[in-house]
């Protein structure tokens, strides 16, 4: 086997067909899958010059993390399929820009919720909506919309997860 071969095999991962948003999307930015003979996994490699960062075990399931080029994580896969809101999924694609939310206080879970669009190339807040005394609340449901607000203006193809990444 040459040294791209060993390079490539250990940049790859056997994960469920079901991924977010779709094999396409994957395939598009450099992912390619194989089939192995089975009926909930393939074969996962990731694009050239790209590596899984960090395994992180939560309630039983596996997330492997994957980190671009440059150096940015991009998603993850698990090693099963998560239900979550209606949606079925084993993988995900981030976008570049989200809304999230985190404590005032990260020791003191009864301090506000600051609300904010997140860059997740570089880790930082490009706006923030404001604060609410908890998540789950009417006046967090409006910090959120003014968040997307300002995602929709200025960033109109948000949601696409190969979008503003270069």
């Amino acid at each position: 086997m040459s040294c791209a071969d060993q390079n490539r095999s250990l940049n790859s991962l056997m994960v469920p067909k079901k991924i977010s948003p779709n094999k396409e999307i994957f395939e598009t930015i450099g992912f390619t899958f194989k089939e192995v003979g089975d009926d909930e996994l393939c074969k996962a490699i990731l694009p050239v010059g790209w590596h899984f960062s960090s395994e992180i075990k939560f309630n039983g399931t596996t997330f492997t993390t994957f980190v671009d080029e440059k150096g940015r994580e991009r998603g993850f896969f698990s090693d099963k399929t998560i239900h979550y809101e209606n949606d079925n999924w084993s993988s995900k694609l981030w976008t570049r820009f989200d809304v999230s939310w985190e404590f005032t206080n990260p020791k003191d879970w009864t301090d506000p919720v600051e609300v904010f669009v997140k860059d997740c190339a570089k880790d930082t807040a490009v706006f923030t909506a404001g604060q609410c005394d908890e998540v789950e609340s009417e006046q967090y449901n409006q910090l959120h919309e003014k968040a997307l607000e300002f995602l929709n203006t200025n960033y109109p193809d948000w949601e696409n997860p190969l979008k503003y990444w270069d």
